[in-house]
């Protein structure tokens, strides 16, 4: 695969609105079917980076540009990748070699390690049936579990939070009952899944936490779900 010759663009045949959010991620809307994505920084920075067309090899500096951090070849691939997989980029290759470098990309991201998914979708549908569970004033929204435990020691980490008839986006409010804790980022790696940094600097003690996330008018709680453990250093 010659990447210096690949040239990704957003794609044309159907009409995008975008909106850039405060903590670097995008919410992008189609307009014909009303469908939206929600991009993590990493999907929105490429997003950006193709706004007109662009060489795969100058697409990682700008989203090195863009972030502000270093993007290697691979982040780049695969947050390419989930564009096209979406229906938002599109290259000038053939379908079948799309189709083998989609492939080729996921694998990449695995070995790489590369949190994913970056985009994700809720059709018109969807939504709908969330506006009217919202509206109603009823949410089946929940939440699971919060894992790993924290020790009680300043510190931080990162919990992955675990919910049920949710929607979670990169722009989730997380909060935690527990006095101390800090939510540094919070990343949307389905529907129903966050992984949430956080940090804390006082010692917290023995008790577990209860959580609240916010999306939207979506809250999901959960009681004692973040054990936080004695400190011991």
């Amino acid at each position: 695969m010659n990447k210096v010759e690949l040239i990704y663009q957003r794609t044309q045949s159907i009409g995008l609105m975008a909106e850039k959010m405060a903590d670097g991620s995008a919410v992008v809307m189609e307009l014909n079917t009303k469908t939206v994505h929600s991009l993590n920084p990493t999907a929105a920075a490429a997003f950006a980076a193709i706004e007109n067309p662009a060489a795969f090899s100058a697409i990682a500096a700008s989203m090195t540009e863009i972030l502000n951090r270093a993007v290697d070849e691979e982040q780049a691939l695969a947050a390419l990748a989930e564009l096209e997989d979406a229906g938002l980029a599109e290259s000038n290759s053939t379908r079948e070699a799309r189709q083998s470098r989609r492939q080729m990309m996921r694998a990449v991201a695995s070995v790489a390690g590369i949190a994913a998914p970056m985009v994700l979708t809720l059709t018109a549908s969807e939504q709908r049936a969330y506006a009217q569970s919202a509206g109603s004033g009823v949410s089946n929204a929940s939440l699971l579990s919060a894992a790993p435990s924290l020790n009680g020691c300043s510190g931080g980490g990162t919990i992955t939070i675990t919910g049920k008839g949710t929607h979670f986006t990169n722009s989730s409010v997380v909060t935690f009952s527990q006095a101390g804790i800090t939510v540094t980022s919070v990343i949307a790696t389905s529907a129903t899944s966050l992984q949430v940094s956080v940090t804390y600097s006082t010692a917290l003690g023995g008790a577990n936490a209860n959580i609240k996330v916010t999306t939207g008018s979506e809250v999901a709680n959960g009681t004692s779900l973040l054990v936080i453990s004695n400190c011991a250093a």
